[in-house]
């Protein structure tokens, strides 16, 4: 099974409302973690750019057997401890209504929130 399809996977099980898209990988900006060999949690780029030294977090998803042990809070340490060795600002996408996401992100990323109604945008206040 290729990357993508593993990760594809994991999204129909976890977070089938997302807006993953296969040339996200070709940046190399993931990080996941497996199970034996499944992939039960997985965190991925929206935007990245080294010349404007930004990148955006999304797509981050647990399966849902694996859910309560901070495998996402994780994931996105690890991707954002990569990403600052090129970027400046990293932010990260959630929808204002997952409440156990934002609660992980204010408690163990230290992460600053800009909210609507649809979504939060979320910025790093300390490095990782």
């Amino acid at each position: 099974m290729s990357q993508v399809d593993e990760i594809e996977t994991l999204y129909r099980v976890s977070y089938p409302d997302n807006s993953f898209d296969p040339r996200m990988l070709e940046t190399g900006c993931s990080y996941g973690i497996r199970h034996g060999v499944l992939l039960v949690s997985v965190a991925v780029i929206h935007v990245y750019s080294p010349r404007y030294k930004v990148a955006a977090l999304g797509n981050v998803a647990t399966h849902p057997s694996f859910r309560g042990q901070r495998l996402a809070t994780t994931v996105c340490a690890k991707l954002c401890q990569s990403l600052l060795q090129t970027v400046d600002h990293i932010g990260l996408n959630v929808k204002a209504d997952n409440v156990s996401a934002i609660r992980s992100y204010e408690q163990f990323l230290s992460w600053n929130c800009r909210a609507d109604m649809k979504s939060t945008l979320w910025s790093q206040s300390e490095q990782i």
